[in-house]
């Protein structure tokens, strides 16, 4: 396929996602109430007066979860909102090893021994697995197989995402995903921890989604008729069924797809003006819950904390590159935004990007234990270290041991050590009240 047909399918893919994500937002879910976001404690030049921070607060709290719910099975009604929280922790790391070594979600295969599973796993030259890791791994595996076959039903439910709407993003079936939305609909969250931590993860979820269409491209309004755009829709999503079904080897019908594809795009682009003000309300919207999120931090529990720092810094990632397009510049949108990873890095003495990378997910992970997230030798924090999952390779010195074990006597080196207990300070300081 020639580059410019390339770029332009790429942006054909785009362009669908879009028009997808805007279907799904207009679908109305039916939720619990929610807290009213706290506004006080919130600078920001975009947010006039207390009383726009108000209206903007009581509209966010309102405004329904964009979660599409049907019918949520009766399997979810047996169990707890900490069951299902914790089921939904352990999905975050089967569903790791269910797309890059075992499909968990083909019950019907045969189930070959774990211990192989996990030899076929490894490609590091001359890299031999220990007994722990094979013991832990044997543990996880019959863990993450018995949460499949308990959740086969609820995931062929009325309940769960189609796998269109997972074909269509190009992303693998998550369970965790599954699990996620059900926790933030699940009408069982009784004692005050599990409110608490309800409220968090609906936040979240109206956060993550706001996030998803705060680009100015999603704020344009059309100089043509409602009933014109939504035939150009149409059109675009069955050139993508016809590309799709286009045989690779038959480039001159691609060609002819791709190109017509080009002239809707470019109609569109004619016919087609930035809707600044619904942007700066979205704007608005979008700051007052990021900075609401901020201002719990101090009052969270330790699961809270951390899944409100992976939602708003996708995993805390490289310093250098947040917020950056591939060329370095910042991305507009995000400028005066503040990240709460930048914020902790301009308060220490390392000034170093490359090092600072190298300590603040460890320290961050030392947090969460401090503020009661499991990192016993048993936890799936260690699991995944010692089995190298979701890290760059396998650390059999991290298997049956704690997580402050591991990282003093085995990852950090002495000076790593100290370096990390500054920072660690830093957030005991400013993030446990």
């Amino acid at each position: 396929m020639r580059t410019h047909e390339k770029t332009l399918l790429v942006f054909l893919i785009i362009l669908i996602l879009y028009f997808i994500t805007n279907s799904l937002k207009k679908k109305s879910v039916e939720t619990e109430s929610v807290a009213p976001v706290e506004v006080e404690n919130i600078s920001n030049d975009d947010l006039e007066n207390k009383e726009s921070k108000k209206e903007i607060a009581k509209e966010i709290t309102e405004q329904p979860n964009n979660l599409i719910v049907q019918s949520i099975p009766d399997i979810s009604n047996s169990l707890s909102y900490m069951d299902v929280f914790h089921d939904y922790l352990l999905a975050k790391t089967c569903d790791f090893i269910s797309n890059k070594i075992y499909n968990f979600y083909d019950l019907k295969q045969d189930v070959k021994e774990p211990e192989q599973i996990l030899l076929d796993s490894y490609d590091y030259d001359n890299f031999q697995v220990s007994s722990s890791q094979i013991k832990t791994w044997n543990i996880l595996f019959n863990d993450c197989l018995d949460l499949f076959q308990y959740y086969s039903d609820f995931l062929d439910s009325d309940f769960a995402i189609s796998d269109e709407y997972y074909d269509s993003f190009n992303i693998e079936k998550s369970l965790s995903d599954e699990l996620w939305r059900l926790l933030a609909v699940k009408k069982n969250a009784k004692t005050e921890k599990e409110k608490s931590l309800k409220n968090v993860i609906v936040q979240i979820s109206k956060y993550q989604e706001m996030k998803r269409n705060y680009s100015k491209e999603n704020f344009i309004k059309y100089s043509i008729s409602d009933e014109e755009v939504a035939d150009i829709q149409r059109r675009v999503r069955d050139l993508s069924a016809e590309y799709n079904a286009t045989p690779e080897h038959q480039q001159a019908e691609r060609t002819a797809i791709v190109n017509e594809f080009d002239k809707l795009q470019k109609y569109l682009e004619r016919n087609s003006v930035p809707d600044k003000k619904s942007y700066q309300a979205h704007k608005n919207k979008f700051m007052l819950l990021h900075y609401q999120l901020l201002n719990l931090l101090p009052r969270t529990s330790g699961y809270e904390f951390q899944l409100i720092i992976e939602a708003m810094t996708d995993g805390l990632g490289a310093l250098s590159s947040i917020y950056r397009d591939s060329h370095g510049n910042k991305y507009e949108e995000y400028v005066g935004f503040q990240d709460i990873n930048l914020n902790v890095y301009q308060k220490n003495e390392i000034k170093d990007y490359e090092y600072y990378d190298l300590l603040i997910n460890p320290v961050f992970d030392l947090f969460y234990c401090y503020k009661g997230v499991d990192c016993s030798a048993e936890s799936l924090v260690i699991k995944n270290y010692c089995l190298g999952f979701n890290h760059p390779q396998p650390y059999p010195s991290a298997c049956n041991k704690d997580l402050d074990t591991f990282y003093f006597d085995s990852y950090l080196s002495a000076n790593q050590t100290m370096d990390a207990k500054k920072i660690f300070e830093y957030l005991v300081s400013h993030y446990d009240k």
